[in-house]
């Protein structure tokens, strides 16, 4: 077994988000499947990807790297979800099959909601892959079907190209600004005049779930915060938007160039779509965009409270509030 199979086994499911959050059963069947479409060519096939797609190929290759895989594993776990399901969250298929991989709650892949969670889908996917003797030296669909075990082994091979590349594209960050968010927030009057609403058990309201699940789906973030399941009511100052579940921490560690350009990215595109995500305001390194000072666009930022650390600065995270 190898070192990095070695480092996955121990790991529990799902892995993705922190704040015992479950998120991406009931979204990922909300997420439109026309808001973009990336062309991916290669040798054998010039396919595009929808936004759905996209950020189903997001989460298996995020995950992957929180696993720290190398871009092997993803390449295999990328190519086996196109095979499988044209990397679409499935409702079902042959027999009891369901979600990206196709798993089958009947051969001890896990529950229906199980399977049809990405995060958890990819992560078991993993797990297995793992457990095959010197799966990193298969060839592709040597490996693929040593987890799967399909009635047509060989045809996973035919997307190794096209999983190679998208896998390579994706890593390097070069799809993170195509897609736009999913259908706009409607309101009557400004968007600051949409009703408030009530924490869900995860300790955030529908919209602020909404926006997580946006960003997760667009820049495969690993690690969220500034919630608790059924609410917080401690760790924040007063009149937090944390407190009523109307805001999340996007964190972004360690401290290096390569989180700064994503944190940059991922404020720019809160920015860019807060009306129809219901932006109330984003911090980023000591800096504030709000909706209702938008004409004024980022302006200098400093924590009520005088304290001058990192994490009041935000130079390790992205805060979000949404209306």
């Amino acid at each position: 077994m190898s070192g990095s199979a070695a480092r996955l086994l121990p790991v529990a499911v799902p892995v993705l988000l922190v704040g015992s959050l479950a998120l991406f059963v009931p979204v990922a069947q909300q997420h439109s499947a026309s808001l973009c479409a990336v062309p991916v060519g290669t040798a054998q096939d010039d396919a595009r990807l929808d936004a759905a797609q996209v950020s189903n190929a997001r989460i298996v290759v995020a995950v992957a790297a929180q696993l720290e895989l190398p871009p092997r594993a993803a390449n295999i776990a990328v190519a086996t979800a196109m095979q499988e399901s044209s990397l679409r969250n499935l409702p079902g298929g042959d027999r009891d099959s369901a979600g990206l991989f196709q798993q089958r709650p009947s051969q001890d892949w896990g529950s229906y909601p199980e399977v049809t969670d990405p995060v958890r889908a990819s992560t078991v996917f993993y797990r297995r892959l793992a457990e095959v003797p010197d799966w990193e030296s298969l060839p592709l669909a040597a490996a693929a079907q040593a987890v799967q075990r399909s009635a047509h082994p060989n045809a996973y091979a035919r997307w190794e190209t096209f999983a190679t590349d998208l896998v390579s594209r994706l890593s390097g960050g070069v799809l993170t600004d195509t897609c736009a968010v999913a259908e706009p927030v409607v309101a009557e009057g400004p968007v600051s005049d949409l009703p408030a609403e009530q924490v869900g058990p995860e300790g955030l309201t529908p919209r602020t779930r909404r926006v997580l699940v946006e960003i997760v789906r667009t820049f495969g973030v690993t690690e969220v915060g500034g919630f608790c399941p059924g609410g917080c009511t401690s760790g924040h100052i007063a009149g937090s938007d944390h407190y009523t579940g109307n805001a999340v921490d996007l964190m972004l560690l360690p401290m290096d160039d390569a989180n700064r350009r994503l944190g940059d990215r991922i404020a720019g595109w809160l920015v860019a779509n807060s009306g129809p995500l219901a932006v109330k305001y984003v911090i980023w390194r000591d800096l504030i965009w709000s909706a209702d000072r938008a004409g004024d666009g980022w302006r200098s930022y400093s924590h009520p409270s005088g304290t001058s650390s990192p994490t009041m600065r935000h130079l390790d995270h992205v805060h979000v509030s949404v209306f």
